[in-house]
């Protein structure tokens, strides 16, 4: 029995040390493991190198077309229209001079005839008190009272006559404001009249503006003046106008005339334009909204750059010599919806990260290429 329970030991012995060797061999033939590094991903920007310009700055600003006259036409006188003339309607084009409209003038002729009859008896009383006068001045002592003299009775006579021939007069006047006529060539607008209706003094009858200039007003913050001509230059500033009107995009020319004077509670400024229209040309209409460029000052070392760089508040992203993201910030001359025109106080070649709003972390490296289309599209 102890025999047999050697000879089971000795085989579990053989069999561990086999064991043991088939362990020993794997390790030892083993591939060795070897550690890496994971490799930095750099990401890749497009950037965009700051070069200096000579530029004329376009202010850009928007507006209604009015007419550069405009006044509403008043009865200033009651009565019947007796008559209109055929272009007296809404849109009717008229020249200076066209009766309009006549209003029954047989009340204020009857008024005239009535006056002129006072006036008559005014100018005679003022004759009888003068002879009476003569004839007082030659029998009466060097004593007598200014009344024996018939002073006050030729004053009052004389003053009778002054008022006699202002009411004939505003008779007159009354008579000839039955006729409305256009003080100047214009188109009409809102006509509230026909014939047959009666209109009280100070009503409104139609409005009429010119055809032959239009101007439109055109708001601008109050620091960009600095960049328009200064005042007391020669030519003023021109203004290209861009309109849709008459199934296309329509552009007309022009130029600042006048400045309003106060600002808004945007600190905003009014520019008026007044547009030049040439003969061969179809005018804008009142009512249209327009697209100006008001061409400013030629400014030397102005660096243009596309909105898309911006980075918060005048903040943009630049490179440094590492090829890391540092954030700077600008103070634009001008801005518009496409455009950033800085000051000359970035150096030439700083390359600029053209899409500033992605989330950049400052010091980041990157990897720069030059976009070449926004690169092509700079002047």
């Amino acid at each position: 029995m102890s025999e047999r329970r050697y000879r089971q030991a000795g085989v579990l012995a053989g069999l561990v040390v086999v064991t043991a060797a088939l362990l020993a061999g794997l390790y030892l033939t083993a591939p060795s493991a070897h550690s890496r590094t994971p490799e930095q991903v750099v990401p890749e920007v497009a950037v965009l190198p700051v070069r200096w310009q000579s530029l004329t700055l376009p202010i850009r600003a928007e507006g209604i077309v009015q007419p550069a006259r405009q006044i509403a036409l008043i009865a200033s006188v009651s009565g019947r229209v007796m008559d209109t003339d055929d272009a007296f309607r809404n849109g009717g084009l008229v020249e200076a001079g066209t009766r309009l409209l006549q209003l029954d003038p047989e009340p204020f002729e009857l008024a005239l005839a009535r006056q002129r009859h006072d006036t008559s008896s005014a100018s005679l009383h003022l004759a009888e008190t003068r002879a009476r006068a003569r004839v007082a001045r030659r029998t009466s002592g060097p004593d007598a009272s200014p009344y024996a003299l018939l002073q006050p009775h030729l004053a009052e006579a004389e003053a009778r006559l002054a008022a006699a021939n202002a009411a004939l007069r505003n008779a007159e006047l009354q008579l000839a404001d039955t006729r409305i006529a256009a003080p100047f060539t214009g188109r009409l607008k809102d006509v509230a009249v026909q014939t047959g209706q009666y209109v009280n003094a100070g009503e409104r009858l139609a409005t009429l503006y010119t055809t032959e200039s239009m101007e439109v007003r055109l708001p601008v913050r109050d620091r960009w003046l600095a960049l328009l001509p200064a005042a007391g230059e020669e030519t003023a500033p021109r203004v290209t106008l861009r309109g849709d009107f008459g199934g296309t995009t329509r552009r007309w020319q022009g130029r600042i005339v006048r400045r309003e004077g106060g600002l808004n509670e945007n600190r905003m400024i009014y520019l008026v334009a007044q547009i030049d229209v040439a003969a061969d040309e179809i005018p804008p209409e009142p009512g249209l909204l327009v697209q100006a460029d008001i061409e400013g000052r030629t400014l030397s070392s102005v660096v243009r750059l596309p909105r898309s760089v911006l980075a918060g508040e005048r903040q943009i992203w630049r490179l440094d010599s590492a090829q890391r993201l540092r954030r700077q910030s600008v103070t634009p001359l001008y801005e518009d919806s496409q455009w950033l025109y800085l000051p000359a106080e970035l150096p030439e070649g700083t390359r600029i990260v053209l899409h500033g709003g992605l989330r950049w972390l400052e010091g980041s490296r990157v990897r720069p290429h030059t976009d070449a289309l926004v690169q092509a599209g700079t002047p």
